[in-house]
C-alpha cells in the first residue's frame, strides 16, 4: 500500500529545507513559542501530494531542525505534533486523485474538516500532553499555545493550503481515479 520511491526521497528533500526556512526565518512569534508560519502548508501540501510518509518526513525532521537552530526552543511536543500533522494529512486523500487533477468541491471540504481534525488534535491534545509531561511548562499555558497553534495553523492551512493543492491539481492532466 505505502511506498517510498525516488520520487519521494527526493520531495523530503526539497520540502524539508522549504519547511525549515520558512518556519525559520519567514515566521512571526505571537505567544510563547507560537509561531504564525507558512511552513505548515507546505508540509500538508507535500503530505497530500506525495502521501503520509513523505509528511512524516518532513515534519520531523523539518521540525526538529527548527528546534535545534538557535534561539528556538526545542519542544518534544511541538516535535511530535509536526511528524503527525504531516503523516495524517497525507492520508486524507489517496495521492492518485492529486495526480489525476482531481481536486474539485468535495475534495476541498474534505480537505478542510480533515485539516480541522489533525490540526486540533495534534496542537490541542497530543503537544500539550507532551509538553506538560516533559517540560515545566503549566496546563494552562500549554492548552493556551496549543490552541494558537491549532487556529492559525488551520486558518493558514484551510486558506493558502486548499488555493496551492487546487492550483496544483489544475496542472496536472485529467485521468480517471477510483479510490
Amino acid at each position: 500500500m505505502f511506498k517510498f520511491s525516488l520520487r519521494h526521497l527526493i520531495a523530503v528533500v526539497i520540502g524539508v529545507p522549504i519547511f525549515f526556512l520558512l518556519h525559520r526565518f519567514l515566521s512571526v512569534q505571537i505567544i510563547g513559542d507560537t509561531y504564525l508560519t507558512f511552513s505548515y502548508v507546505v508540509l500538508v501540501f507535500f503530505a497530500v501530494v506525495y502521501g503520509p510518509f513523505v509528511g512524516l518526513s518532513i515534519g520531523l525532521i523539518g521540525r526538529i531542525l527548527v528546534d535545534l537552530a538557535p534561539f528556538m526552543g526545542f519542544s518534544w511536543g511541538w516535535i511530535v505534533a509536526s511528524a503527525i500533522i504531516g503523516f495524517a494529512s497525507g492520508f486524507i486523500f489517496k495521492t492518485g486523485a492529486i495526480e489525476a487533477g482531481r481536486f474539485g468541491k468535495d475534495e476541498m471540504v474534505r480537505f478542510v474538516i480533515g485539516s480541522f481534525i489533525i490540526q486540533t488534535v495534534s496542537w490541542v491534545i497530543i503537544a500539550p500532553i507532551i509538553r506538560i509531561l516533559i517540560s515545566d511548562l503549566s496546563i494552562g499555558g500549554a492548552l493556551l499555545q496549543g490552541v494558537v497553534a491549532a487556529s492559525v495553523n488551520f486558518v493558514i492551512t484551510a486558506i493558502v493550503g486548499t488555493a496551492g493543492i487546487f492550483i496544483f491539481a489544475k496542472t496536472r492532466p485529467k485521468s480517471d481515479f477510483d479510490e
